[in-house]
């Protein structure tokens, strides 16, 4: 237990990624409760599904460790793997146990919620083998994005499935998919998008050479303006969802964003990875503007004009 908490302190801090876990579901949920104007009963259910969130990020994280090991003696000589203070056996028990854990969590949801967790496992195992046989997704960034970040698309749909299943169980209620699903789907894809990217972008006089970047990719410029892109594109999607103008708080860490990158871009004087405080600060509000939107629609009944379609 000791190398787990160890592994854990190195490169998956419980406290922060439980945290991440709970505004995700609690966000997600929230905002497909108001799109189909659902009613909630108290159970133990988001406890047992944030921590199945937890444990699948932790799954990946792990993935994460062994398909990058490569490029981590490089770069991240102080992750576990490389300075040896886990092996792979160890990782592989990690990952067998995380698989375990969650599907027991997610027993009395159905064959269908198993089969679906089942499905992000394979999948997420399969893209070590992928990146192992192939060099131009391991080591081209959008190429690679191109085809690990489905696994992230999988936890909302994963989310959306546990408010369809209790839904029916709870109010029988059977719940289909609609336009306003799919717009907050990819609204909440690309909300992290922004975060991905924004944190993955440096000032060429900064960066490393082989150094993972976006910027290096695109080109600084280019990758700021596709990062602000991706933000504005996950404002307009939740503002089809939820016509409010509580949406626009958004612009603020954007502004932000632009304003530290416009501030520094003549000046000696360069911070490293200018946008990642941009990236986590609209993170976290866009979680909490759904949060609070929902939690005013159930309570205190207020309609954020819903615009529901087949």
């Amino acid at each position: 237990m000791k190398r787990l908490w160890d592994f854990c302190r190195d490169i998956y801090n419980p406290g922060v990624h439980l945290y991440f876990a709970t505004n995700w579901y609690f966000a997600l949920y929230g905002a497909v409760a108001m799109n189909h104007q659902s009613e909630y009963t108290l159970s133990l259910s988001p406890l047992k599904v944030i921590l199945s969130i937890f444990l699948i990020l932790f799954y990946l994280r792990v993935i994460d460790e062994i398909k990058d090991f490569e490029y981590d003696k490089k770069f991240n000589p102080d992750r576990p793997l490389v300075k040896g203070s886990v092996t792979k056996t160890h990782l592989t028990w990690y990952l067998i146990g995380t698989i375990i854990l969650t599907l027991i969590l997610n027993l009395q949801l159905g064959i269908s919620v198993l089969f679906f967790l089942i499905l992000e496992f394979i999948y997420g195992f399969f893209l070590i083998i992928l990146e192992k046989k192939n060099s131009i997704i391991r080591n081209n960034m959008m190429i690679n994005l191109f085809f690990t970040y489905p696994v992230n698309i999988l936890i909302s749909v994963y989310i959306f499935l546990v408010f369809a299943v209790e839904q029916r169980v709870h109010f029988a209620k059977n719940i289909g998919w609609n336009r306003v699903d799919t717009y907050i789907l990819f609204s909440f894809a690309a909300c992290f998008l922004y975060y991905e990217f924004a944190r993955k972008i440096e000032w060429p006089s900064k960066a490393q050479e082989g150094e993972r970047l976006y910027s290096k990719i695109l080109g600084f410029d280019t990758a700021v303006v596709f990062t602000v892109g991706l933000g504005l594109i996950s404002m307009g999607l939740l503002y089809l969802s939820f016509n409010t103008v509580a949406i626009m708080l958004l612009i603020f860490p954007l502004a932000f964003g632009m304003f530290k990158i416009w501030k520094e871009k003549e000046s000696n004087e360069k911070s490293s990875r200018p946008l990642t405080l941009s990236g986590t600060l609209f993170l976290g509000l866009y979680y909490g503007i759904i949060i609070v939107m929902s939690l005013l629609d159930f309570y205190k009944g207020f309609d954020f004009n819903r615009t529901i379609g087949p």
